[in-house]
């Protein structure tokens, strides 16, 4: 049997930015990407005739247009508000020989829009402190799915040397495409699609850290992390130990529900020097529990 892979991606982008006054200004982006993934295996009959057991074709792009609005209120007091508009176009392709006969598990071609609004409050009520407040949202209109996401950031400076930061924000996030269309046959030959309902895969983020510039720039930055997950696609089958959480393909056989669960934490240190005198450096350092 002979495998074969290939993949190609490319991507561009422009950027406006707008001055309205001194205190305020518009940004306008607009990116487009583009993606091709290959997967194709054939092998040789009894009677030696060449025949492809298996061809996958992924192409995803996306377009984006994000705009953002920055106006400095006063001097303790800026805002800024914007949105991700995303037009995402997928033509997604599996066929797999079964028994002799080749079954079709995949054939999609269309787009969805995936949009996301946000506003946040940059506060510095006094000069060591610096406060983040602000709330995003996500909108999927493949099948109208929605989140709603507080985010908060609050950082402490004692010195010019060090810092304690604490931030807390939910996070959300679509599944791979192909996984919506998910085509399955019941025992009476009738076909669905069981996850094109499936919600956002949900994720409270937590972290602290600590900065502190041990030498003329040597800066040491230490880093603690929690991450709760909820709403994880998991296989409906109790037999399966199946989740998204471990998947990043497209085709996939597999009825899911959102109920399962996942936490991650761990600790960060790294030591970061600076340009100076020809040279710099960075050491990272990570322990966690997945």
């Amino acid at each position: 049997m002979t495998r074969d892979f290939e993949t190609n991606m490319g991507a561009i982008g422009m950027t406006h930015t707008h001055l309205f006054k001194d205190d305020s200004y518009l940004r306008t982006n607009l990116a487009v990407m583009n993606q091709k993934v290959l997967f194709a295996n054939d092998t040789l009959t009894q009677d030696f005739v060449a025949t492809n057991v298996n061809d996958e074709d992924y192409i995803e792009g996306r377009i984006t247009l994000s705009t953002s609005y920055n106006k400095k209120i006063n001097p303790k007091l800026t805002l800024k508000t914007g949105v991700y508009v995303n037009n995402l176009l997928y033509d997604l392709y599996h066929d797999k020989l079964i028994n002799e006969m080749t079954v079709n598990y995949l054939d999609i071609k269309d787009n969805s829009f995936l949009i996301q609004p946000y506003v946040n409050f940059r506060i510095r009520p006094r000069v060591d402190w610096l406060i983040n407040i602000g709330t995003h949202a996500m909108y999927f209109n493949l099948n109208n799915t929605y989140s709603v996401e507080p985010r908060l950031a609050v950082r402490k400076t004692f010195s010019k040397n060090n810092s304690l930061s604490f931030a807390y924000g939910l996070h959300s996030r679509t599944l791979p495409t192909g996984s919506y269309f998910t085509r399955l046959t019941d025992d009476q030959g009738i076909v669905t699609n069981p996850n094109i309902d499936l919600e956002l895969i949900k994720s409270h983020h937590l972290v602290i850290a600590y900065d502190q510039l041990i030498a003329n720039r040597l800066r040491l930055h230490t880093e603690v992390y929690f991450q709760y997950l909820y709403k994880v696609a998991v296989a409906k089958d109790s037999n399966s130990n199946f989740s998204m959480i471990n998947y990043s393909g497209e085709l996939l056989m597999k009825e899911l529900i959102n109920k399962g669960k996942g936490m991650n934490y761990g600790l960060e240190i790294s030591l970061e020097k600076t340009y100076s005198h020809n040279y710099y450096f960075l050491f990272t350092g990570s322990l966690f529990n997945s």
